[in-house]
């Protein structure tokens, strides 16, 4: 599209997907613990002589380090926007003397992406072009438990992170709390922990021009600016993504059309966020005869996973849900020391993301098997066997003992227990619910001193067998129990 006359020239340069950044923010830290240095190395040698725990565990988010942009289509953090409002408290440990809020922000796919950290001048802390992105919304938990939810159309995260001040005359001396700079936190020589503020910044990348930041104008800060940034790889994915759009254009008058799943196999990049649901193909598809030019990267393969809902037909593709069920790993787990990649989800094997098998030569991260075990739970599997088809190994409880976390085992053993009753190959004790398997005898003793059955779920009910006692339940059921008046008179029954 050509501009009008007088209009700047639109910047065609791609920025991706939507990004998650982690940084300690000077706000309420520890000054020697804000991320002041572009390297790694320094900031990591600056904060070696305090306490760091609260920086470096376990990211529930998925964004394993600082000052670094994770993409949102990838380990379900799309999902943070939707739960980061009723979640925030969870994230938020005031035992480590951390505080944890969440910004969601907005910047256009036509514009450059921003920087995420900014070099001190002067030995003065600066704010990064994140601080001004539009931010549509704004969570804080404090140190002492108190929650902040803000939102707004169009607004600066300054706006949303400061509380109102009360009106005060015009002409005033300038106060130094209100610089920016200034409220970042002295070294507490009683704390055993440095207090530190942690921001997640999620910037979502939006096609409308009007979510360029206003407070500071394209071509006057050229400096904020910094087209080198951008990835040599985008220029190539434009222009196969044209031609494909170009390709999938079939006219009327051509002999042959393809099908729906067809142009979908010459995807070598997913352009889409993935679906929530895993949608597979039902039935073995054969792709058509087309005329029009094959990509160079194309494969012959068909897909097993589409990333567009709209085209998806009912009869060629069933959905499976992804489990709901959430598993934590064990914090004192240590996993396999390996090199390579995981085989489901291509991330390298590292301390942040290591290695795990069972027993056998195949090995898997650990999000993959946290998510294979959630998911063979809820099939209702009483086993979970290897992720490779192959294989014939099972998980044992050792192996699910160190894999997760305490909490998750005890859902992980509930789960099998139930799934054994509802195989009909254990049952509850009616007094103390203390689970039994059957054993087939007759009389069974619990624990708590009931005699049990050893065929049905009921006490002993000699020299009754498990049918007719079966059909007398059934008969209080569908009669109650004023019934058993009518058949004994005289029988003396409290009727509750």
């Amino acid at each position: 599209m050509k501009c009008k006359k007088g209009s700047h020239k639109r910047h065609l340069s791609a920025v991706g997907p939507s990004l998650i950044v982690k940084r300690v923010d000077p706000d309420d830290s520890f000054a020697r613990l804000v991320d002041t240095h572009n390297d790694r190395w320094q900031w990591s040698r600056k904060i070696n002589d305090y306490r760091t725990d609260a920086i470096w565990r376990d990211d529930p988010f998925g964004a394993d380090d600082y000052i670094v942009p994770f993409s949102m289509d990838k380990k379900r953090r799309w999902i943070v926007p939707d739960i980061v409002r009723d979640e925030i408290e969870s994230v938020q440990d005031p035992s480590i003397a951390l505080r944890v809020s969440v910004a969601v922000q907005t910047y256009s796919r036509t514009d450059v992406i921003p920087h995420f950290n900014r070099r001190s001048w002067g030995g003065s802390l600066r704010r990064t072009d994140v601080d001004f992105l539009p931010t549509q919304e704004y969570h804080d938990v404090l140190r002492d438990g108190t929650v902040k939810h803000k939102d707004h159309k169009h607004a600066s995260l300054m706006t949303l992170e400061r509380d109102p001040k009360p009106k005060r005359p015009r002409k005033r001396v300038a106060d130094p709390a209100d610089d920016w700079a200034g409220a970042n936190l002295p070294y507490d020589e009683e704390a055993l922990f440095q207090k530190v503020h942690v921001r997640y910044n999620v910037i979502t990348a939006a096609d409308d021009k009007r979510v360029h930041p206003y407070m500071f104008p394209k071509f006057r800060y050229s400096w904020m600016y910094e087209p080198n940034l951008r990835d040599p790889k985008f220029s190539e994915l434009e222009g196969e993504l044209r031609d494909l759009e170009e390709d999938l254009i079939v006219d009327d008058d051509d002999e042959v059309i393809a099908s729906s799943t067809s142009g979908l196999g010459d995807l070598d990049v997913p352009v889409e966020r993935t679906l929530a649901d895993c949608i597979i193909p039902s039935r073995i598809t054969s792709k058509e005869r087309r005329r029009f030019k094959k990509s160079k990267k194309c494969g012959d393969e068909i897909i097993d996973r589409v990333s567009f809902p709209d085209v998806i037909d009912e009869e060629d593709f069933e959905v499976i849900e992804h489990p709901t069920i959430r598993l934590t790993i064990n914090p004192n787990f240590r996993g396999t020391e390996t090199g390579g990649d995981c085989p489901i989800c291509m991330d390298p094997f590292s301390d942040r993301s290591p290695a795990f098998s069972l027993g056998c030569d195949h090995i898997f991260c650990r999000s993959c098997w946290l998510q294979h075990i959630a998911a063979e739970l809820e099939k209702g599997k009483e086993e979970v066997p290897c992720m490779n088809l192959a294989c014939s190994a099972t998980l044992s409880q050792t192996d699910a003992k160190t894999l997760l976390s305490p909490e998750s085992y005890s859902l992980y053993q509930s789960m099998k227990q139930e799934l054994s009753i509802k195989l009909q190959k254990a049952r509850r004790c009616p007094q103390c619910h203390w689970i039994l398997p059957y054993s087939g005898s007759s009389v069974e003793h619990c624990s708590c001193g009931a005699d049990l059955c050893g065929l049905c779920p009921s006490l002993v009910h000699l020299p009754l067998n498990c049918q007719q006692v079966q059909q007398y339940w059934d008969y209080l059921k569908k009669n109650g129990i004023a019934s058993l008046y009518d058949i004994f008179p005289t029988l003396n029954v409290a009727n509750e």
